[in-house]
């Protein structure tokens, strides 16, 4: 029996907001807008809104859920987790890894290693690693139409690199390298400022582990200019650098970026690590006849199980990094019959309570809160129970089974609909001490503590319908925060970082509680 009743009695039909980001929902509208792309003329004209910060596809209510999905639609909605029921396993398997073919075409990549040893101070405890798979058949070639808009942007990257001041970097200053605004692209320099910032993946790229597990003629070179532009931002010697031939590949991914429009940060960081795992993927072969789990196990048996059989379709260092595991629990109020479901996760997507519910300072806790509390599903809200065959008044929970070690923090301040409106809340974040023990699913994590510490904030200034992204972030090494905004970075003291503007958190985990 699967772990999962029925889709309905665990949909998205709840009134409370907020949201998780599952990946593998993305896959198929990548692949289908890529198509697109590479089937149309040389101009390419970009349809997408041009409004900065307007999160129309992950901030709209949990009231107009169950609006359904369509690959072809330019506005699509993907608050609807997938979970990884034995009914959902053959849609994920299609979705996630289908078009995934070998190709006889190949080619290395290799750069130079940075000696990085002068990084590593006496008190720094070294992240949770996982052992890499094999190197995997290459997938579909690279698209030739491509070669010259690529040429014209690396000519581009050259002028402005040459033009660019130098400046002589001491050990402590690597890093601290800006990114030139391109053409409003401070939703892509603030995204890559965090990355960059991002201890384990950082050493990822700058040990060159990546080298061995990136797919040869990927549908778009994404990892290894993200890769390139890493090392340039810790490598180099210039004030700052510019992005063009990453942002060309990130168009050729997803080509809703194309052009120089003003985005969304957030939704460009879940495309951007979907396609980074897309190239890192360690799953070779799709599996066929995935064994079902046993009803009889236990909950956290159930989610071993669960957590198994998603790395045997999507395995990365970016599933090592950022994925998780939340556990949906409902339970009828007629026959107490409870069922559960377990779905990946990369990201927290959390609502943010009206502050006249919380007339002092408004806190994280709160919108963590909110997005766990327990709600009744009711009226048009009711689910169908196995055990009754009928629809019925259900609890339902949402709570944490497995967490990663980079927690994303997603707060939704924006919403659409006829009155679109930003959320100028602010919201007070712990930076050294953010206790997530209380929403573990799991009895015995819950009695202990599940410490993490900020490392990097995504700010944005201005409205629904224009503004500014910037971010802080933690010097990996030096622990010392800096501002970066665009192509200017300074330090900046915790106790003046404003908490007004914060739209994503990063946060390191310094207890581990890996399944």
């Amino acid at each position: 029996m699967p772990v999962s009743v029925t889709r309905s009695y665990h949909s998205e039909t709840s009134s409370r907001y907020g949201s998780s980001y599952s990946p593998s929902a993305y896959a198929s509208s990548y692949r289908s807008s890529l198509s697109s792309y590479r089937s149309s003329t040389s101009s390419y004209t970009p349809s997408y809104r041009s409004t900065a910060g307007l999160d129309d596809t992950y901030s709209s209510s949990r009231d107009n859920v169950d609006s359904g999905y369509s690959s072809t639609s330019k506005t699509r909605d993907y608050s609807k987790s997938r979970s990884l029921s034995n009914s959902d396993t053959t849609s994920l398997k299609s979705s996630s890894v289908s078009s995934r073919r070998p190709s006889a075409a190949s080619t290395s990549y290799t750069s130079p290693v940075l000696d990085i040893s002068h990084y590593s101070p006496a008190n720094y405890v070294t992240g949770s690693s996982r052992s890499s798979l094999s190197s995997r058949p290459p997938r579909t070639p690279s698209v030739s139409s491509y070669t010259s808009l690529r040429s014209r942007y690396s000519d581009q990257d050259t002028e402005r690199e040459s033009s660019s001041p130098t400046k002589s970097k001491s050990s402590d200053q690597r890093g601290l390298t800006g990114l030139n605004n391109i053409g409003n692209t401070c939703f892509l320099n603030s995204i890559v400022q965090c990355l960059s910032n991002t201890k384990v993946l950082l050493e990822y790229i700058l040990n060159q582990e990546y080298s061995s597990e990136i797919r040869s003629s990927a549908k778009s070179a994404l990892m290894k200019r993200f890769a390139e532009l890493i090392k340039n931002l810790w490598e180099g010697d210039k004030t700052s650098i510019p992005t063009y031939s990453f942002k060309t590949e990130v168009d050729v991914y997803a080509p809703r970026f194309s052009g120089y429009y003003q985005q969304d940060a957030q939704e460009f960081l879940r495309y951007l690590l979907e396609g980074l795992h897309d190239e890192l993927n360690r799953v070779m072969t799709r599996p066929r006849n995935l064994p079902e789990i046993d009803d009889d196990l236990s909950d956290s048996q159930k989610a071993v199980e669960t957590w198994k059989r998603y790395l045997r379709i999507d395995n990365s260092k970016i599933v090592d990094t950022f994925g998780g595991l939340l556990k949906s629990s409902l339970e009828c109020t007629h026959c107490g019959y409870c069922s559960t479901t377990f779905e990946p996760f990369w990201d927290l997507s959390l609502p943010i309570p009206d502050s006249l519910s919380h007339p002092g300072k408004l806190l994280l806790s709160h919108c963590i809160d909110l997005f766990t509390k327990e709600e009744v599903l009711d009226g048009d809200e009711m689910p169908t129970c196995s055990k009754c065959k009928t629809r019925r008044k259900c609890k339902k929970r949402i709570l944490i089974q497995k967490f990663p070690e980079v927690l994303v923090i997603h707060l939704k301040r924006f919403s659409l609909g006829s009155r679109a409106r930003k959320v100028d809340s602010a919201i007070d974040f712990p930076i050294k001490e953010l206790d997530m023990s209380a929403y573990s699913a799991d009895s015995a994590v819950a009695v202990s503590s599940v410490m993490y510490e900020l490392y990097a904030v995504v700010n944005h200034n201005g409205t629904c319908h224009t503004g500014h992204y910037t971010a802080y972030c933690r010097h990996p090494y030096t622990l010392q925060w800096h501002s970066f905004n665009d192509r200017s970075v300074s330090p900046i003291s915790i106790d003046t970082m404003s908490k007004r503007d914060g739209y994503v958190l990063f946060y390191q985990q310094i207890t581990s509680t890996n399944l």
